[in-house]
């Protein structure tokens, strides 16, 4: 990803601070191990403090630059009158990469392992409400929600009905333009997937130009119903697709559950 306007001014003020702070530490006669600590320490923060990568990678480069051109003798200048000072930057520059280079992928790493936790919490909640809800409009309705939980956007929900699929059922979620989720052009793509059972819409080989990705509520041969999820400029990961059909398989497994329950009970009565 490119790297935000706030991570550049970010990168700025730290290693600002980290040359005010080494300019101090000079006056007050600390060593230069002191000062290459203080910027290694801005790129660490850098790290954790932005995302990605870029801005950890390019603050290894300037806190070397910052440190020859205002912090070694002559000032002002990229040269240098100690013979060890290359040797001092090169370690330096190798130090600043390895611990912004390791500070980010850590972060990756807690991002990633938060949000597989909450999907996975979604998606036993999802189960557990699922379990309770009794009508198809509640399983439908339970479904939805957590869509908008996990997917974080709105969600176009249809119902089969005697046959034949119900008008579109709009489930907001995040601010966005909903005005053309339920147009005549995407409903029919909605009554499409459920005749073919097949997956269409944004994303597929199938109606590409439509602003959702349709998915089927089936199990086995029954149709029950159809779930739009709004795809205008990104599309989903692999692991946000693979939870989506999993809450769309239980929504399915709920709907024919409760309908071979109405079915008993008809045949008790």
């Amino acid at each position: 990803k490119h790297p935000s306007a706030r991570d550049l001014l970010l990168t700025l003020l730290i290693f600002t601070a980290c040359t005010v702070i080494g300019l101090l530490f000079e006056k007050l006669h600390f060593t230069d191990t002191n000062v290459v600590t203080i910027y290694i320490l801005g790129v660490l923060l850098t790290s954790v403090l932005t995302d990605g990568y870029f801005c950890s990678l390019a603050g290894s480069f300037l806190s070397v630059f910052l440190f020859c051109f205002f912090l070694t003798e002559p000032r002002m200048s990229f040269q240098t009158y100690a013979v060890g000072y290359p040797v001092t930057f090169l370690i330096m520059l190798i130090s600043s990469v390895l611990t912004g280079a390791l500070a980010a992928k850590l972060k990756t790493h807690a991002k990633l392992s938060a949000q597989l936790a909450f999907r996975t919490q979604v998606l036993f909640d999802t189960d557990r409400l699922l379990q309770k809800a009794k009508s198809e409009t509640e399983i439908l309705g339970v479904t939805c929600t957590q869509l908008i939980r996990l997917l974080n956007r709105s969600i176009t929900a249809y119902v089969v009905e005697n046959g034949t699929l119900s008008e579109g059922k709009l489930f907001s979620g995040e601010k966005e333009d909903t005005e053309d989720f339920l147009i005549p052009e995407e409903q029919q793509i909605a009554r499409w997937v459920c005749e073919n059972r097949q997956h269409a819409g944004a994303s597929t080989h199938h109606f590409p130009q439509a602003k959702c990705l349709y998915l089927a509520i089936r199990s086995g041969d029954n149709v029950y119903g159809v779930i739009g999820i709004p795809l205008q400029k990104e599309t989903l990961d692999t692991f946000e697709y693979s939870i989506l059909l999993s809450v769309i398989n239980e929504c399915a497994l709920a709907m024919e559950n409760a309908k071979n329950a109405l079915e008993k009970e008809k045949n008790a009565v």
